[in-house]
């Protein structure tokens, strides 16, 4: 067996899982009296020669899957490599450790992750490739949707141990913000085939088994209606317990129908979603290119339950019409798509309450740079090779989770960190801590923050838990669920976290500055550009310029000096006090008097 391949067995944890055994649900959905191997059949049959052919073998076998996609590794690479060089790409860049700043490709490039903290994740990466050269959009944006996809599996079958102690589930809530024309709904459809293919098999099935519900329940009607009748007439005469047991086993053997099944939801509301989960599959997921329609919801209804979902926490529904019910261990990830002008109109409404909602700070929130306009074509025929093993996989581990829901004393597997990554994830953890307190780049986020470092956890026990099934979650797979974090990180505070006022005051400076001074410098050598054109006095930026207040103006300036954007000079004099002039080519050789001999000297920060 190929050392990345994942063992395929899903045994019992050895200790309790998190919410104990599987939830036992209304049996109107009950996977119990279905086939698995009637199901597999027919999997194989939707999906086809070809595609079996694709993955190495008609039955799932690890070994064979695996030397079927060694022998096939290669077939893709000449073209993906002369994408990349063609888009500059360097597959040679230095890793990114945790504490450092996340490191991107250049913003021409089509991949602007680094492909390198993937590499030891063969089949998902290999995927993200392939996903990259057919639909050409942002490498961010694809790893941001296969995040909730591969949850939809895992989180049935797994959870995850941090090194405090603590157990949590394996749900991920991802909030994705992308224009128009990125290709958002094409790489969704790529990567939720599996979901896709098994729903509509086992569709096909429930069709067949309620063909004949109606008249299996017009019979046990007219039955029903002759046991009450003789029931009614054995009481008359006082001996009726033969009559009153052939009619409680009526009523209990009453025909039902079975609900089709659904996995993912795109279109619901919260009272409707509660109830497909606790009557319907306890495991699914929210995936829609429509979250507006979530997160402007008028009165916010459904943000409570998805946090309460998130955390592992029990619901209890009451409800006045129909009998009320306690949900217990559901499984809930989301993925909402939304383009960058719809958010803003949602934050500018309402940024308090979503903040507040405690959604924005459980989600992993992704902007990536727009690829559009900027996505060669290339006249060939597109294969989906390993997007299809990776399809094969989760239609596995689906069928797996099908079982598992049969079984009332299955227990989810607890994936736990191995020595190296736990103490990686710590110092992390204490990190971001740290970042939190006055001064530091956490300190107004202190809600998106605290559940950074539970969000990598989860992130490396999904990725773990798909390209390898069991043992412990590596070093590697934790610095890469770092690395994606951090990137989603900077977007967040850069989208949600406003900047403190005297940033927002140099930046406002700066924007004035450049448009009004430094354009009529800007590529001309020194010896060209006069001493005026060059300098400005700070007088006269406070009466022209955005800042008339003195003291905020001296902290804008600060801050520009601090970033090298400008210098301040002085001018030496004998008697009184000398203008002070902002540098706006600090980089430049600075001159040693003004246009008219005044000796001028360098300012220190007042």
């Amino acid at each position: 067996m190929h050392p990345l391949q994942p063992k395929r067995s899903f045994r019992m944890g050895s200790k309790p899982s998190f919410g104990g055994m599987l939830m036992k649900f209304n049996k109107e959905f009950d996977p119990s009296v279905f086939d698995i191997e009637e199901i597999f059949a027919a999997i194989k049959t939707e999906l086809g020669p070809d595609f079996l052919h694709e993955v190495g073998h008609e039955h799932y076998n690890a070994e064979s899957q695996d030397q079927a996609s060694n022998k096939n590794n290669t077939d893709d690479k000449h073209h993906f490599d002369q994408l990349q060089t063609q888009k500059g790409y360097d597959c040679q860049r230095k890793r990114t450790n945790y504490g450092s700043p996340p490191m991107l490709t250049q913003l021409q490039n089509l991949m602007d992750i680094d492909g390198r903290q993937f590499e030891h994740l063969e089949m998902i990466w290999e995927a993200i490739k392939e996903a990259a050269i057919i639909t050409q959009a942002p490498g961010r944006l694809i790893a941001s949707v296969i995040k909730p996809v591969c949850a939809t599996v895992a989180q049935g079958l797994f959870v995850v141990e941090s090194p405090l102690g603590s157990t949590h589930p394996l749900i991920i809530n991802s909030l994705i913000a992308a224009s128009s024309g990125e290709r958002k709904t094409t790489v969704e459809k790529l990567f939720t085939r599996f979901v896709s293919v098994f729903v509509k098999v086992v569709n096909k099935i429930i069709r067949k088994m309620n063909q004949n519900y109606s008249t299996e329940i017009e019979l046990w009607n007219t039955e029903k209606t002759n046991l009450r009748r003789k029931l009614s007439k054995a009481q008359k005469k006082g001996d009726a317990f033969e009559e009153k047991t052939a009619y409680q086993a009526h009523l209990a053997c009453k025909p039902k129908i079975t609900p089709y099944l659904t996995i993912i939801h795109d279109d619901f509301t919260i009272d409707a979603l509660l109830q497909s989960l606790n009557e319907n599959f306890p495991v699914a997921s929210i995936i829609t290119s429509e979250g507006a329609k979530v997160l402007d919801d008028t009165n916010m209804k459904s943000m409570p339950f998805l946090n309460k979902l998130w955390d592992g926490a029990d619901i209890h529904v009451t409800r006045m019409s129909r009998p009320s019910y306690l949900l217990q261990d559901a499984r809930l990830s989301t993925s909402l798509m939304i383009q960058p002008d719809v958010l803003k109109k949602i934050i500018d409404k309402r940024f308090v309450e979503l903040r507040n909602s405690g959604y924005f700070a459980r989600a992993i929130f992704t902007y990536p740079n727009s690829s559009i306009g900027n996505r060669p074509v290339f006249a060939v025929n597109h294969k989906t090779k390993k997007l299809d093993r990776l399809t094969w996989r989760l239609i596995s581990m689906l069928l797996e989770l099908f079982k598992a829901l049969s079984d009332p004393n299955f227990e989810r597997h607890v994936l736990k960190l191995d020595q190296e990554a736990a103490h990686i994830w710590l110092q992390f953890a204490n990190d971001v801590e740290q970042k939190m307190s006055p001064g530091g780049y956490y300190q107004s986020a202190t809600d998106h923050a605290s559940k950074l470092p539970e969000n990598v956890l989860r992130l490396a026990a999904v990725f773990h838990a798909i390209e390898f099934g069991t043992d412990n979650i590596s070093a590697k797979t934790l610095n890469l669920a770092i690395h994606l974090c951090l990137l989603c990180s900077q977007d967040f505070m850069n989208c949600f976290v406003p900047l403190p006022q005297d940033k927002q005051d140099a930046q406002r400076l700066y924007k004035y500055l450049y448009e009004n001074m430094y354009i009529p410098v800007q590529n001309r050598q020194a010896h060209e550009i006069y001493f005026e054109e060059r300098h400005v006095r700070r007088n006269r930026i406070r009466q022209c310029g955005p800042l008339k207040n003195s003291e905020r103006l001296n902290q804008a300036l600060r801050i520009l000096y601090q970033q090298g954007t400008i210098a301040l000079v002085e001018e030496i004099r004998q008697q009184g006090k000398g203008k002070i002039y902002i540098d706006l080519l600090p980089n430049f050789r600075r001159p040693s008097c003004t246009s008219d001999g005044t000796p001028l000297r360098p300012l220190p920060l007042f």
